[in-house]
């Protein structure tokens, strides 16, 4: 049988694959240096190095630092966050001790200080939302809706806070709105329009709040 010889072109190719092959491989092969090693542990097995953390695994070695993360309770912990988590008494007392230390002095301060009638639903209130119609409950419902003034809280480096700005009514049957419900004395637009006009520069609240005619300012900045 007489052999073929084989092109030259055929054998160009097949060294240039297995250079290329061998190249690949002696890249992967190539071991990374200690940093490197470090660098790729903290990105593979946390979110990423954070300042000191090469160091700090400089220091103890690769295998001993992914040894703690599988071990966290060999962690020793830090002073520093001891000394300051010390005045928290709840931190060291087991969940018995927190229950009969703390929620029975509220327990207690809930019977001394009895509900107001004005947030308990009359038994017929409750019968009409557990078992009366749709029309019914929904009247229930709504009745017991107490929602009238509430508090806005202004913050910011500006601010001159430490104090409550507006007048402040009262929480007697008499002061309340309706008999029921905390009175409102301060208009949303003056707040949001002073700071408006003293911080942002809107000279023409009109703009912002069409038909609003702010009164006396409140003194919410800083002169």
């Amino acid at each position: 049988m007489t052999r073929r010889p084989v092109p030259a072109l055929t054998v160009t190719l097949l060294l240039a694959a297995g250079a290329s092959h061998n190249a690949a491989s002696s890249r992967f092969d190539t071991r990374l240096t200690p940093d490197r090693q470090i660098v790729q542990a903290l990105n593979r097995l946390t979110f990423g190095a954070r300042p000191g953390d090469v160091d700090e695994v400089r220091k103890i070695g690769v295998e001993k630092w992914i040894e703690q993360q599988l071990h966290p309770d060999q962690i020793p912990e830090n002073p520093v966050l001891e000394a300051k988590l010390q005045p928290f008494e709840s931190l060291h007392m087991t969940s018995a001790e927190i229950l009969q230390k703390y929620f029975q002095q509220n327990r207690m301060a809930m019977k001394m200080s009895p509900a107001s009638t004005l947030d308990l639903p009359t038994p017929e209130q409750r019968r009409k939302v557990y078992n009366g119609t749709a029309e019914e409950r929904t009247a229930a419902i709504l009745a017991l809706d107490h929602g009238h003034g509430s508090l806005m809280m202004v913050l910011g480096v500006p601010v001159g806070g430490g104090k409550v700005y507006g007048r402040w009514p009262g929480l007697q049957k008499e002061q309340l709105y309706e008999g029921r419900d905390l009175d409102v004395t301060t208009d949303f637009r003056a707040v949001l329009g002073e700071l408006g006009s003293g911080h942002l520069g809107q000279k023409d609240i009109a703009q912002v709040f069409p038909g609003f005619k702010p009164g006396e300012q409140l003194g919410l900045l800083r002169a």
